[in-house]
This record gives structure tokens, C-alpha cells and sequence, in this order.
């Protein structure tokens, strides 16, 4: 009876520590894939109050945009991601919106966005085109362009969005080899060697250094050619966008680090920031980028750290038996150290 007793004790004490551990996992998870709110609770503000002064009358900056990065005239943009800046807190965030992941809009909210957008509100939604409440995120920009698109990316995140602008792939190659013109190019260590004839992608894999060029291919691949992946191949793409945005993650994290937030960073990106961002290449974008803000960052973005930028993915899972479309969860995902 004793043995029994004892038994007993021993799988009481055996499921209370199990259940203990799966519960402090499944919170671990939790804040891992939380809302947009939850997870990033700095986004919820205001967003008529984008600027405000310290002690000391020094502006500080708070601006969420929306950056759509593609070929222009195609109707799928590549990439597409929302960035805060915060230099108040001396934060940098990045939501990466996956191009495959469907959108649904109520057909009267979809009404109500384009004429909120609009001088002549009637005409826009007789303009409205009655299958553009469906698709997928990579179609909206073509859609509705720029101020449409951050409305419904806005309403979606539940987040304020202050400004877009539209990069095609030539403005990236600019903008990037305006921050690298005093260097060999950005050092950043491609893990396998990546080809696609059709695009004219070929990147070796190695510590190499990327000019404006090899930066673009890198941001375009996300698929071979025959769409055949090695298994090791695999770790790092597989045909879908979401391998590609954790590739993009990493590359523009390493490019923060050695451009513009490390302390060895050379000065002449940071004193020159506005003439190699607006001037050179976002003031000829189509965007409602204000020439102040870009200014305002030039200033503040010395007190940014390399441990004060955060990205995000939005919470996803496949949808239709397609491997290769995703449904939105309404949820974020931490993907910083992934």
C-alpha cells in the first residue's frame, strides 16, 4: 500500500511540474506571436501627434510608414513592410508584411477608405473596382497606390500610419549605394550560393561585400529557376516569401549595424543622411514623406542602438491548401534574434 501511496505522489508531483513547464513555454509563445498591440504596445498612439519637444526644446520625432518595395508598373510589389521610428524612445521597429497573404475587406469599409481619400469621394468609389476587395498584399499598391493602401494596411494592423513611399528596385539600388559610397560595400556573409536565370540573379555564397547591384538580387530571390532546393538550400529558401523576408531581415540588420547604428559607423552617413535619403532618392519616389521628418531623423538617429531595432513578421498560417498563400492571424511575430 505504501508503494502504491508513493506511486501515486510521485505522477501528482510529475504532472504538476509538466503542466507547470508546457504553461511558462506557451506564455513564452505567447509574447512571441501576441498582437500587434500587445507585442508592440509603443505603435498604439496618436497619429496626428507625430512630433514633440523635451526639457530642452529638442523635437522628437515618432512616424510610422509604410514602405512598398517593387518593379514599377507590375502588378505585384515584392516587399512590403511597415518601419517606426521613435526618437523619443530611441527605437526602430519593422513589421514585415508577408506578399502572399491574402486580404478581405467589407465592401463598404473598402467605399468608406477610398473616399476618406479622395477630393471627390463619389467619384472614387464609382471608380471602384468590385473584385479589388479581395487579393492578396502584394496587389494593393497597384490597386490603390499609395495613401488607399496605407489606410487599409492601417486598418488591418490596427496601427497609425503617417506616410508611404514606393521604392521601385533602381531607387533601392540609389539609396544603398549612397550609404556604402565611402566603403568597398556592405560586408554581409550570404549563406548559399543562389541562382535564378529568368531574374538574372546569381549570388554567391560567402562573406562578400554587396554593392547597390547584389543588394537588389538579394531582395528579388526567393526562388530557383526549377524551383529544386538542397536540403541544406532549404534552411534558407524554399520558394516562399517567408524565407526571403528572414533573409531581408538579416541583411538590413547587418546594414543598420555597420552604416548607420554601430559606434564605429563613419559620420559621413549620419551628417549627410538627408541629402543621401531624400534629396538623392526619396523626394523622386511617389511618396507623402515630409522633407522635415527626413531632416529630423538626420538629427536624432545618432542616439539609436543596434539593441533598439525590433522586427516583426505578421502572424500567419496557410490558407486554401497552399502551401504558398497565407492568412493573416492577427498576430505578431517577434523574429529579431530568429
Amino acid at each position: 500500500m505504501d508503494n502504491l501511496r508513493r506511486a501515486i505522489l510521485l505522477f501528482t508531483v510529475f504532472m504538476f511540474l509538466s503542466i507547470t513547464v508546457i504553461g511558462f513555454v506557451l506564455s513564452l509563445d505567447y509574447y512571441k506571436t501576441a498582437s500587434a498591440m500587445e507585442a508592440v504596445p509603443a505603435w498604439n498612439y496618436n497619429g496626428e501627434q507625430i512630433s514633440v519637444e523635451n526639457k530642452n526644446e529638442t523635437e522628437f520625432v515618432k512616424e510610422n510608414i509604410l514602405v512598398i518595395i517593387g518593379d514599377e508598373g507590375v502588378e505585384n510589389s515584392e516587399i512590403m513592410f511597415v518601419s517606426q521610428y521613435d526618437a523619443e524612445l530611441n527605437t526602430m521597429s519593422f513589421i514585415y508584411i508577408p506578399k502572399d497573404m491574402k486580404y478581405y475587406l467589407n465592401v463598404d469599409t473598402l467605399k468608406k477608405i477610398m473616399s476618406e481619400n479622395s477630393d471627390d469621394g463619389e467619384s472614387a468609389v464609382k471608380s471602384y473596382n468590385k473584385t479589388y476587395n479581395l487579393g492578396t498584399m502584394s496587389q494593393l499598391y497597384s490597386r490603390f497606390e499609395g495613401e488607399v493602401t496605407s489606410d487599409i494596411v492601417s486598418y488591418m494592423l490596427n496601427i497609425p500610419i503617417d506616410s508611404y513611399v514606393f521604392f521601385s528596385f533602381n531607387d533601392c539600388c540609389n539609396l544603398f549605394n549612397g550609404f556604402i559610397g565611402a566603403d568597398k560595400g556592405l560586408l554581409f556573409n550570404f549563406p548559399v550560393y543562389a541562382s535564378n536565370v529568368e531574374m538574372g540573379i546569381s549570388i554567391n555564397s560567402g562573406e562578400q561585400f554587396f554593392d547597390g547591384k547584389s543588394a537588389v538580387e538579394l531582395m528579388r530571390f526567393y526562388k530557383t529557376s526549377d524551383n529544386e532546393y538542397s536540403s541544406y538550400m532549404m534552411q534558407y529558401y524554399d520558394g516562399t516569401d517567408i524565407k526571403r523576408i528572414e533573409m531581408v531581415k538579416q541583411f538590413t540588420k547587418t546594414f543598420l549595424e555597420s552604416q548607420l547604428l554601430g559606434d564605429s559607423v563613419n559620420s559621413y552617413y549620419i551628417d549627410n543622411f538627408y541629402d543621401l535619403a531624400y534629396e538623392r532618392v526619396i523626394k523622386s519616389c511617389k511618396t507623402n514623406i515630409r522633407s522635415s521628418f527626413v531632416q529630423s531623423v538626420q538629427s536624432t538617429i545618432r542616439n539609436i542602438k543596434p539593441e533598439s531595432v525590433s522586427f516583426y513578421i505578421l502572424g500567419y498560417k496557410t490558407a486554401d491548401n497552399n502551401a504558398f498563400l497565407y492568412e493573416y492571424t492577427n498576430s505578431l511575430k517577434d523574429i529579431t534574434n530568429d
